[in-house]
C-alpha cells in the first residue's frame, strides 16, 4: 500500500489498463481493498469497465466488501443492471451471498428489485428461497413485485414453502394482496403443496393462517 501511495503522488496513471484491458482499479479490488481505496481517494475512473463490461463495485459486491462498496456508491459509481452470466445482477450476488447490509446499500442506491435472472428468480424469490427473513422484509418495504415467479412457475410464496421456510412464508403471507388460498401458476394452492410434501407442520401452519 505505501508503494502505491508513493506511485501515486510521483503521478503513477490512476486509470491506466492492464492484461487483457482491466482497469487498475478493477485489478486492485478483486485482490487488494486497502489499494482500492487509495485509487478510489487518488480520483480513480469508478465506472471503468473491462472487457466484459465489469466495474469496480461489482466486483465489490461479489467479493462482499461492504467498505469499499458504500466508499464507490458515495463518490459516484454507477449501480447498473449489467448482468453476469448467471443472469444476477449485483442485487442478486448481495442477496445470494446473504450479505443483508449490502442489500440494504444496494437497495438505498436504487437498485432495480424485479429483474430476473436466467432461472427467472428475482432477488425477492432468490431470498425467500433460501430463508432470508430481513432480505425478504426489506425487498418488501422497498417494493419488490411479488407476483412475479422463475421460469419454473414457481412464486416466493412456493419456495419459501417448499425449503421450509416458515417464517418468510408468514411474511409473504401478511402482504395485504396475498390470498393464502390462491391458486399458484402451476394449478396447486399452498395447501395443496404442503399436502404433497408430506410435511404435517407445513400443512398445519397453513391451516392457522
Amino acid at each position: 500500500l505505501a508503494l502505491t501511495n508513493a506511485l501515486l503522488a510521483a503521478g503513477a496513471e490512476r486509470n491506466s489498463l492492464g492484461a487483457d484491458a482491466v482497469p487498475l482499479l478493477l485489478l486492485a479490488t478483486e485482490t487488494s481493498a486497502p489499494v482500492a481505496l487509495a485509487l478510489v481517494h487518488a480520483g480513480a475512473d469508478l465506472n471503468q469497465a473491462d472487457a466484459v463490461g465489469r466495474t469496480a463495485l461489482e466486483v465489490a459486491v461479489a467479493r462482499g466488501d461492504l467498505e469499499l462498496c458504500e466508499l464507490l456508491l458515495t463518490k459516484g459509481a454507477r449501480l447498473t443492471n449489467r448482468k453476469d452470466p448467471a443472469g444476477n445482477t449485483s442485487l442478486h450476488v448481495a442477496v445470494g451471498n446473504r450479505a443483508e447490509e449490502l442489500v440494504r446499500l444496494l437497495v438505498r442506491h436504487k437498485a432495480d428489485l424485479s429483474e430476473q435472472n436466467r432461472r427467472g428468480q428475482t432477488p425477492l424469490i432468490l431470498g425467500a428461497e433460501t430463508g432470508q427473513e430481513a432480505v425478504v422484509e426489506l425487498l418488501l418495504q422497498s417494493g419488490a413485485a411479488l407476483h412475479l415467479c422463475d421460469a419454473s412457475n414457481r412464486s416466493a410464496l412456493e419456495l419459501a414453502l417448499q425449503n421450509g421456510h416458515l417464517a418468510v412464508l408468514r411474511i409473504l403471507l401478511q402482504q395485504s394482496m396475498v390470498d393464502v388460498n390462491g391458486m399458484s401458476k402451476r394449478g396447486s394452492s399452498l395447501l395443496h403443496l404442503a399436502a404433497e410434501l408430506g410435511d404435517e407442520a407445513r400443512v398445519a401452519f397453513l391451516l392457522e393462517m
